[in-house]
């Protein structure tokens, strides 16, 4: 079945360091009338010949430590509406009329579309004037009838983080053929199909919306995490990144990344992320993803 994800409803005027009264009145000015020979001598008397025992005593670190946390700078945020189109297989709103009506996606090289295609997984975008078959899937809906709503989550996105889009749910148990190996089908309990999103500012008013698709599967358990430095225990399901069907979306503005399945691909990914049913009724769902906007994040500090 496809249940719906959950709504998420975006220079002072130069003065003197010295106050007037405070000026100092005692300066260079007066060296230069005093004998230096006499004064250079006291000086290295003084000193016990070191040049460096006057401005620091032995032992005596003269650098102090910031009491404050260091100042992050600001950072770049994507924000991006994600539209989840649910349908009857077979609505000619998903056809061919869909897709003739949208451009290829030009930033994704013809060889990754062409494993997608082989895997289930289309690609088009749509510029930020849609046609009107996008612009009639994009109408939201109460959610009253499954077979044919459409719900919308806005996400903001800090630059180069990667947050996980939840697609679908599968069946209790599901064979799914991963394109690293397509023989053996693998059976996936309590699966999950996700897109791992994650986004740039590449200039002003365009965007990069790079997306790697994920599966969950297994029991919900303790398990161990790599990071960038240490081994660490999180709770949740067993991962599957599809690195080599990861793509990428230059956007500009209001434009929209649209993804589906291209059927006839039974067991694919594709089939098992944007296929299922209601109540034996089978749907098609799709994932339209909009380039909202761009925000500056500024830091806080905190103790």
């Amino acid at each position: 079945m496809l249940p719906h994800p959950g709504r998420h409803p975006a220079p002072d005027s130069e003065r003197s360091l010295f106050p007037s009264s405070c000026e100092p009145k005692y300066g260079i000015g007066v060296l230069r009338n005093f004998p230096l020979q006499p004064l250079i001598c006291y000086l290295l008397v003084v000193t016990g010949g070191s040049g460096c025992a006057l401005l620091e005593e032995e032992g005596r670190s003269t650098t102090a430590e910031n009491p404050l946390p260091p100042i992050v700078a600001p950072r770049d945020a994507v924000e991006l509406e994600v539209f989840v189109v649910d349908r009857t297989v077979g609505d000619p709103l998903l056809g061919a009329a869909l897709w003739n009506s949208l451009h290829e996606l030009s930033s994704t090289p013809p060889q990754i579309r062409h494993s997608l295609e082989m895997h289930g997984i289309q690609l088009a975008m749509s510029p930020s004037r849609p046609p009107q078959t996008v612009q009639a899937l994009l109408a939201l809906s109460g959610g009253q009838d499954p077979t044919r709503c459409t719900y919308m989550n806005t996400y903001v996105l800090p630059a180069n983080q990667p947050i996980p889009l939840p697609v679908t749910v599968m069946e209790p148990e599901a064979s799914l053929r991963l394109p690293a190996d397509p023989g053996q089908p693998l059976v996936l309990k309590h699966g999950h199909g996700l897109l791992q999103v994650q986004a740039s500012k590449v200039e002003e008013g365009w965007a990069r919306v790079e997306v790697t698709p994920m599966i969950q599967h297994g029991a919900d358990v303790p398990r161990y995490r790599a990071t960038a430095e240490e081994w660490v225990v999180d709770q949740g399901q067993q991962a599957i990144m599809l690195y080599d069907q990861r793509f990428t979306a230059e956007l500009n503005e209001g434009e929209l990344l649209v993804v589906g399945y291209t059927g006839g691909q039974p067991e694919s990914v594709g089939e098992r992320f944007f296929r299922g049913e209601w109540k034996s009724i089978p749907i098609e769902r799709l994932v339209i993803i909009r380039l909202r906007g761009m925000h500056r994040i500024d830091p806080v500090r905190s103790n």
